[in-house]
């Protein structure tokens, strides 16, 4: 099992949990939580961002739009895992 198809198994435990109610409900949270985690495991592309007021455009985080000087296998700020290939 590769990180997407645990994030779908974990989506589809996660939307039981809520359609059962009650203490399953709060399992959900849980599901969310790594979810969240699994999910900045699996390499994005960068995007293209500008660097503050300058008219400069660098690689950037497609999550949270960190920028990057130079190729890091994730971002520094959120996690994510970055594909540079």
């Amino acid at each position: 099992m590769d990180a997407k198809q645990a994030i779908e198994f974990m989506n589809q435990r996660r939307l039981d949990c809520i359609v059962h109610g009650g203490i399953e409900t709060a399992f959900a949270k849980h599901y969310d939580l790594a979810i969240s985690a699994l999910s900045k495991q699996v390499p994005m592309k960068p995007v293209r961002v500008n660097i503050g007021r300058t008219e400069s455009i660098t690689d950037g985080c497609p999550v949270c739009g960190w920028h990057f000087f130079d190729a890091k296998p994730y971002c520094m700020s959120c996690g994510q895992k970055i594909d540079w290939d």
